[in-house]
């Protein structure tokens, strides 16, 4: 990112830190890796910590990816879930997105996010709604 421009805070859930812990899934680790690269700054809830340690169980993954996942998590900025985060989840459109992905939608506008990335379609739909720009890989 060139000095002229400004920086970019972008807002990741739980998939894309899955996907960009697996290498194996071409499709959307090397698109991972490339959207995180152009980021300034990469946010996402405290909320990514459970889903993301769930998915790694679901996989009986090793230590060693296990490891990789704490060091990707500590290089997030992590948000708390606030009252206003959760009043907003409340709000998020349409009504039958998931609690989490409300939420992840909510805290995404809390911050003030510049680009909401997720693999989730349902995710993806809420937070254009809202008027987060989604970026696809």
């Amino acid at each position: 990112m060139s000095s002229d421009q400004l920086p970019v805070l972008a807002y990741v859930d739980s998939s894309v830190l899955v996907a960009a812990l697996a290498p194996d899934d071409v499709r959307y680790h090397s698109a991972c890796e490339q959207l995180m690269l152009h980021a300034n700054g990469i946010v996402t809830s405290v909320i990514a910590e459970v889903e993301v340690g769930r998915a790694l169980e679901r996989r009986k993954a090793p230590r060693k990816l296990r490891n990789a996942a704490q060091r990707l998590l500590a290089g997030c900025e992590r948000v708390e879930t606030t009252k206003d985060i959760r009043a907003t989840a409340i709000g998020i459109l349409p009504t039958t997105v998931r609690s989490l992905d409300a939420i992840h939608v909510a805290t995404a506008l809390a911050v003030s996010a510049h680009w909401f990335i997720s693999y989730d379609v349902r995710q993806q739909v809420a937070a254009e709604e809202a008027g987060l720009t989604i970026i696809r890989s």
